[in-house]
């Protein structure tokens, strides 16, 4: 693929290893690495591919030493803006940042005919006690399609303390107790196309009980009516997180792929978007606008933080339950297709 400037910095020996693939991107993920792995490697994944844009907390190193990771870095960053059209004529002109086209090209390089898994480092994929990755893709492949949807889930603690900066309350992935909103996110399509949304998810409540919820331009509003969409949301909860990509397929966007994708599975992704690593990571993205349309959404991130501290108020409410209950998330109707 054209526009590839990316290099192997460690795990060469890597590049043709058989077994499960997860691939991420990554800028200063100290607080989620350990756990990330760890999480992983327990449900099947054999090597990580992991592109750095100029982590300086450590990440690099840290991964530089795993056996099971191959730690790639890259000309230009993230953020960039690229001529999506210039690329593909499936490619939106003005839409596509650089991190999109990376995960197109780790794909393309070193995962065609096999399974991969997306992530970030703050995205942790939900199965059930004894179900793999790898079993995971058996089952899509008996089903005859090369990719399943997750559906990000907003985890948090109950209350504002627990997430710092510096509170000995201060809980990492592993430790404590995390909720999310036990209500069905999404609903799949039988064709397998993009997912409608039954709920906003657990920000979108946040922001719109303390008037930080932006309102949709008209246009989108009616076009939301025409499709028979009832809840809209500036936030994505979609995402093809499991493919099997052939030599041409690539990735649209974030959010969306050229794969065939399940219509009957849906695999939670547990999004730990409110951990005591938000308040570095709002603190970058508002400095240097380097995420979406102006990293706007940590924009809105850092004002409801502002507004829980002010008020006293928690992130739960009263559907919260545990992120880790499979059967609430089964119940939710955001586990679907497993046993």
């Amino acid at each position: 693929m054209s526009h590839d400037d990316l290099s192997v910095v460690s795990g060469a020996g890597l590049e043709g290893a058989p077994g499960f693939t997860v691939i991420a991107v990554m800028r200063n993920e100290m607080y989620f690495l350990p756990a990330f792995l760890d999480h992983y490697r327990k449900i099947g994944a054999d090597r990580f591919i992991v592109v750095d844009d100029r982590s300086d907390d450590g990440s690099a190193e840290y991964l530089g030493a795993q056996h099971d990771v191959m730690l790639l870095r890259a000309r230009g960053r993230y953020g960039d803006p690229v001529d999506g059209l210039a690329i593909d004529p499936r490619l939106k002109a003005g839409h596509l940042r650089r991190m999109h086209l990376w995960r197109s090209i780790l794909m393309r390089r070193f995962c065609v005919g096999r399974w991969a898994l997306q992530a970030d480092l703050d995205e942790f994929i939900a199965l059930p006690e004894g179900t793999t990755l790898p079993g995971v893709a058996s089952r899509l492949e008996a089903e005859g399609v090369r990719g399943a949807w997750g559906v990000m889930l907003d985890v948090y603690p109950e209350r504002l303390e627990e997430l710092g900066p510096g509170a000995p309350a201060a809980k990492g992935v592993q430790e404590g107790r995390w909720l999310f909103d036990a209500r069905r996110h999404l609903h799949l399509q039988s064709d397998g196309g993009t997912p409608k949304v039954a709920y906003a998810g657990a920000r979108m409540r946040l922001y719109a009980r303390h008037g930080l919820a932006p309102r949709p331009p008209l246009r989108r509003r009616l076009d939301a009516r025409i499709r028979g969409v009832r809840t809209l949301t500036d936030l994505t909860l979609h995402k093809p997180t499991l493919a099997k990509f052939g030599p041409e397929d690539m990735f649209l966007h974030s959010h969306r792929a050229t794969v065939p994708m399940s219509g009957r599975m849906l695999l939670p992704i547990l999004h730990y978007r409110f951990t005591p690593a938000l308040w570095s990571r709002v603190s970058y993205a508002l400095e240097s606008g380097a995420y979406a349309k102006g990293s706007s959404e940590y924009h809105q991130l850092s004002a409801l933080l502002a507004a829980l501290s002010e008020t006293g108020e928690g992130f739960a409410c009263r559907i919260s339950k545990d992120a880790g209950d499979i059967a609430a998330l089964r119940k939710s109707g955001n586990l679907l297709g497993l046993p």
